[in-house]
Formats: structure tokens, C-alpha cells, sequence
């Protein structure tokens, strides 16, 4: 998005996240293997960083296969599973993001 994009759409009231776990199922399509093991390597390094996971996920590429396993392995690991509403500040590429300390408890 150009920065004319972004600041339409800021002053339409928008809030534009980015992904921090990128599944590259675009790329991998209906190989499931490599999908899961990129968003678990993912969500383990930011678990260790202490940094709250937003997985990017194509509904043309990600099988549901895929999308069951990487929940019951999120599941089993006691991730918590939860939408952005209220969620501040928003997560943009441009932006170095780490939750807030009331966040920090449920990467």
C-alpha cells in the first residue's frame, strides 16, 4: 500500500495489521509438512522472544489438514487463540511490535 492508501484508510477509521508468521502456504501449496513445520518454527521463536504470533494463512493454499494440525499443535503448547479487537498498537512491518506487559502473558 502506497502511503495514500494508508492514510485514507486511517482516516476511514481502518486498522491495518501485518502477519509476524508468514506460512509461505502461497508458496508450499498442499504440502503440508512445510507449511506446519515454517508456522511451528515461527511461533516458537516468537514465543521465545515473548512476542505475541499473527499467522498469515491463504484460504486457496492452506489445507485444512494443515490448518488442524498447526491448531492442535497450538492447542497442546497452551497458546491462546484470540481476535485483535482492542488489541493495541496495531502490528505494522514498519513497526518493531511487542505486546503490552497484560499481553506478554499469553504469547
Amino acid at each position: 500500500m502506497t502511503p495514500a492508501h494508508w492514510q485514507v484508510m486511517n482516516e476511514a477509521g481502518f486498522e491495518i495489521w501485518d502477519w509476524n508468521v508468514g506460512s509461505l502456504d502461497h508458496v508450499y501449496k498442499k504440502d503440508n509438512a512445510r507449511v506446519e513445520q515454517r508456522v511451528f518454527d515461527r511461533l516458537e521463536a516468537n514465543r521465545a522472544a515473548n512476542i505475541a504470533s499473527i499467522i498469515l494463512a491463504h484460504d486457496h493454499s492452506m489445507t485444512p489438514k494443515a490448518l488442524d494440525t498447526i491448531i492442535r499443535y497450538a492447542k497442546e503448547r497452551d497458546y491462546e487463540f484470540r481476535t485483535l479487537e482492542g488489541v493495541q498498537p496495531v502490528h505494522n512491518f514498519s513497526d518493531v511490535w511487542e505486546p503490552h506487559l497484560s499481553e506478554r502473558a499469553t504469547p
